[in-house]
């Protein structure tokens, strides 16, 4: 089977997957009280995120018993998945809320107070070491892998603050590595998009929030596949954008700018119900 075809066969699997399980997921979250405000002050489900993990997990067993082996790559990942899936679902059910971004949950860190957010972040950094590993041949390259996805799980984060904002800009970010780089991890990245694509209509409608769940999910994603996929020269170049990015969102809101940017503005609004 070529890239192609292993990609549509892996999308059709994550995405049947994904549409069985979303309904029953966000039925339970809303169940048991896990519910929170979105930004217009509803009450939906969080940690939404859990249709993502459960369809990547379901999915990835069905592909490599009945259809084909999964790369080594995306075994490793599968574990990294699995961990920052529950550093964020901790964050999403138990968080304080009145401690917010990296800087404010490093800084408890530095005193000596360990917050759900913090955990997330310390949990991730060491998450990111784990991936890095077999990728990285000196330490340069290993702190150069593992900060790239430590800065892609917080990127998406950043961007989870309006419906569907974050699974777009994880689209499009892989579609731009794929069409860069080829297709070389096929398979799961169908299962992945496949996945993601059948819990999107959800988000984009703001009955469910993907909360820390999803994006820690999301961001892990886009920051491994960067790190499979790129060379060293393109890899500073994504850290460097990856910086540039942390560096507005700590002193401007990525919303104003999006709001007040004519183009971004009607992508982020593009597929939410009109109010």
């Amino acid at each position: 089977m070529n890239n192609i075809g292993a990609f549509f066969l892996s999308f059709l699997l994550g995405y049947m997957v994904a549409i069985a399980i979303v309904k029953p997921i966000l039925s339970m979250l809303k169940e048991q009280s896990f519910v929170a405000k979105n930004f217009a002050g509803i009450d939906i489900p969080i940690g939404a995120g859990l249709v993502l993990v459960v369809g990547i997990v379901i999915s990835s067993l069905v592909w490599h018993t009945v259809i084909g082996s999964l790369s080594i790559n995306f075994i490793y990942l599968l574990v990294g998945i699995n961990l920052m899936a529950l550093l964020g679902l901790i964050d999403d059910l138990a968080g304080d809320k009145t401690n917010k971004g990296l800087k404010g949950h490093l800084k408890l860190l530095l005193q000596g107070k360990l917050s759900t957010g913090g955990l997330k972040a310390l949990g991730g950094g060491f998450i990111a070491l784990f991936l890095s590993l077999p990728y990285s041949n000196s330490i340069p390259i290993l702190i150069l892998n593992a900060v790239i996805i430590a800065l892609a799980i917080n990127f998406i984060n950043l961007l989870d603050l309006r419906p569907g904002r974050a699974i777009k800009g994880f689209l499009f970010f892989i579609a731009m590595i794929i069409v860069a780089k080829g297709m070389a991890e096929a398979s799961w990245l169908g299962l992945v998009i496949g996945v993601v694509i059948a819990y999107l209509p959800y988000d984009l409608k703001a009955v469910s929030m993907l909360g820390d769940t999803g994006s820690n999910v999301l961001g892990i994603i886009l920051g491994a596949t960067m790190i499979f996929s790129l060379g060293p020269y393109e890899k500073l170049i994504a850290l460097a954008a990856l910086v540039i990015v942390h560096i507005y969102a700590e002193y401007y809101s990525i919303s104003k700018l999006i709001e007040g940017t004519s183009f971004l503005r009607i992508l982020d609004r593009f597929g939410r119900p009109l109010r």
